[in-house]
């Protein structure tokens, strides 16, 4: 509610607090995919957070939500939450097949994440297809400004964490993929788009053709069949 209706004066309010969900106390030790899940209730936060942003169209509580929060990554360096809060950060794709129902999906925890989650934004999404459409977005623009953000080199671009949104694209006509229609709006809002203006990118337009060419690359080569 908070996201979806909030202005920037607010914002400080949802970063606090996913930054103290995201950085539990330090353990001891332990089995490392139970270590990994000590970060679930922040998933589970920054995606409701962000899908209700996108919902509304919010894209400076997206930013906020995306960038703000600071948690360490494997080298103990504090990071943008969406460098290390992500579903297969916290749930390896073996263990999400242990979710019921799940042990055949590509993107398990992705995959659970959107049943979990669609009861909840059902009050600002009541359809379903408009309710798909935003996570998909939410998913892509998370791992966009991941792959901006971090830069990790791989064969055909830049690496970013894949959610259902990978798959359920080849579905699609170009035209229906969410990095196509992401494309278009670039395309006709230029640097005036409300990515850059939230401050996404260094509000640079050229970074943010240069990220998503990156990014779209990798995607391009993932192979799901």
């Amino acid at each position: 509610v908070g996201c979806y209706w909030g202005d920037d004066s607010a914002a400080k309010l949802w970063t606090a607090s996913l930054q103290r969900i995201a950085n539990p106390p330090e353990s001891s030790g332990g089995l490392v995919y139970l270590l990994k899940l000590r970060r679930y209730p922040a998933l589970l936060l920054l995606y409701s957070a962000g899908l209700a942003a996108v919902a509304a169209g919010n894209y400076a509580n997206l930013a906020a939500v995306l960038t703000k929060p600071k948690a360490p990554d494997e080298y103990r360096k504090n990071a943008a939450i969406c460098s290390v809060v992500y579903p297969f950060a916290v749930m390896d794709k073996n263990i999400g097949h242990l979710l019921p129902g799940l042990d055949r999906h590509h993107t398990p925890v992705s995959d659970h994440l959107f049943d979990k989650l669609r009861e909840p934004l059902r009050e600002f999404l009541p359809r379903d297809d408009d309710y798909q459409e935003v996570f998909d977005r939410f998913e892509y623009l998370l791992g966009l400004v991941h792959a901006d953000l971090n830069r990790l080199p791989v064969e055909n671009g830049w690496w970013g964490p894949v959610g259902c949104f990978a798959w359920r694209g080849r579905h699609f006509c170009q035209e229906g993929r969410t990095s196509q229609i992401i494309d278009a709006e670039i395309e006709a809002e230029g640097a005036g788009g409300p990515l850059l203006k939230a401050g996404l990118f260094d509000s640079s337009l050229e970074q943010l053709k240069t990220a998503k060419a990156k990014f779209d690359g990798f995607l391009d080569a993932i192979r799901f069949f």
